[in-house]
Formats: structure tokens, C-alpha cells, sequence
């Protein structure tokens, strides 16, 4: 009986979150998106060894994440789970996390299960972790050495790729709303991937206004005389080549 109960349970949640996701797709992307996969919470539980304390490698007020393992793919994953009252965050970062996933500075999405309270997302595993560790106070761990001037260079400019991406690559652009080093992931070869997408917001075009929640202190300086983050990127690029042509020189 009481395994029914929890089969009915998950069913509840899946059939209410299945329709929540849907209505969110609709509204911030017209219902397009690129493809990803469900996972059953059992699958989940499996990967994380029952989401062992051991398998924590990330939290804050507003999720854990641990590092499972994809049997099937024979690789780690990132799974990510929202605390109380994260529903909403929830669904948002599944909607906008999988518009962005094509972008190779963006932390892909690998799919989302819909069976629990809240529903838990599923990333690529970022190998090097944060970008906090690197350049935070953390930098003494020996796992996370202190970043390089010339690799902190090549994060910038492929953030700045992401951030032009999504704010010129949708019908509504996206405004990330939470940029941070704690929101940008590393992999193997330090290549930049952003995420932490639930405080984002697709923004409908010609409404600047409803940007300035989410700009800060920067719409006090007229948007004209402002660089767009495309100049942003090639400016980082422009210089990380004039120091690899002055080191050659060297």
C-alpha cells in the first residue's frame, strides 16, 4: 500500500509539473526548445547513491547540487535540486536553460525529472567546478589552484559570447539577472559555461523598460553609449591575442 501511494504520488507530481513546464515553454519561448531527457526519480537516486552527503559538491540557499553518475553514458552528471518553495525556479531554469543549450559557453542541459515535489534538473559535469573556487578564497584547495591571468581572460570573453547569445540569439532575449563567478562552471580544458538560469527573464522586444529591474546600476548610463557585449567579447579577444603575440615575441 504504501508503495502505491508513492507511485501515486509521483504520477501527481509529473502530470502537474509535466503541465507548469508546458505553460512556462509557451510563455517565455513561443513552446520551442531543444531536446532533453526525462529521468524517473528512482534513475536519480540511483545516480546519486540516494543522494549520499558524500555526493554534495555545491549548496546555497536555493538548491544542492551533487555529481551522480550516468550509467548508461558511462559519465558524470551534475544533478541539481531546489529547496522549499523552489517550483518556480525550477521550471524557469528547465525552460531557459534548454533554449540556451547549443551554445558551447552554456552549461547543457542533459534533461529534468518531473516525478518529484519539485522537479530536479540534470546538467553536463563541469570537471572543474566554479569559477569561484578559482579566484576566490577557495584558491588554496589543492583541486582548485589559483587561475591564471590568461585563462581568466578566456572565461571572460566566452561568458561575454554567452551573455550576446542570449540577449540576440531569441525572439525574447533572456536577461541572466544572477551573473557571478558562483554561476560559472568549468570544464576540462577551463572553456567558461554559464548556468543558474532560475532568476532569468525573457524579455519581450522593444520593452527596454522592463529591463532596468534587472540591469542594476549600469541603465544609469545611456544604452547607446554602452558596448554591447558582442564588442565585449571581441575586445577580450583582441587582447588575450595581443599578449600571446607579445609573449612569442618574448
Amino acid at each position: 500500500m504504501l508503495g502505491r501511494n508513492k507511485a501515486s504520488k509521483r504520477e501527481e507530481f509529473k502530470i502537474r509539473n509535466g503541465g507548469l513546464l508546458l505553460e512556462k515553454m509557451i510563455s517565455e519561448c513561443d513552446g520551442k526548445s531543444n531536446p532533453y531527457s526525462i529521468y524517473s526519480a528512482k534513475e536519480l537516486e540511483k545516480a546519486t547513491n540516494k543522494y549520499d552527503p558524500n555526493q554534495l559538491i555545491d549548496s546555497d540557499p536555493y538548491f544542492d547540487m551533487y555529481k551522480g553518475f550516468h550509467e548508461e553514458y558511462d559519465c558524470p552528471i551534475l544533478v541539481k535540486c531546489f529547496i522549499d518553495y523552489g517550483l518556480e525556479k525550477a521550471i524557469k531554469e528547465i525552460v531557459l536553460s534548454s533554449q540556451a543549450n547549443r551554445h558551447k559557453n552554456v552549461l547543457r542541459l542533459l534533461g529534468c525529472c518531473l516525478e518529484t515535489e519539485i522537479p530536479i534538473l540534470v546538467f553536463e559535469y563541469p570537471h572543474c567546478g566554479t569559477l569561484s573556487k578559482h579566484i576566490g578564497t577557495c584558491n588554496l584547495v589543492p583541486d582548485h589552484p589559483l587561475l591564471p591571468w590568461k585563462p581568466r581572460l578566456k572565461v571572460s570573453e566566452g561568458i561575454a559570447y554567452a551573455i550576446a547569445y542570449l540577449h540576440t540569439g531569441f525572439s525574447k532575449p533572456i536577461i541572466h539577472n544572477n551573473l557571478s563567478s558562483t554561476s560559472i562552471f568549468l570544464d576540462n580544458d577551463f572553456v567558461a559555461k554559464l548556468a543558474n538560469f532560475s532568476f532569468s527573464k525573457s524579455i519581450p522586444l522593444g520593452q527596454r523598460p522592463c529591463c532596468r529591474a534587472y540591469s542594476g546600476q549600469n541603465t544609469r548610463e545611456n544604452p547607446e553609449e554602452r558596448p554591447t557585449m558582442t564588442e565585449v567579447a571581441e575586445e577580450l579577444r583582441r587582447i588575450i591575442r595581443s599578449q600571446s603575440s607579445t609573449s612569442n615575441e618574448k
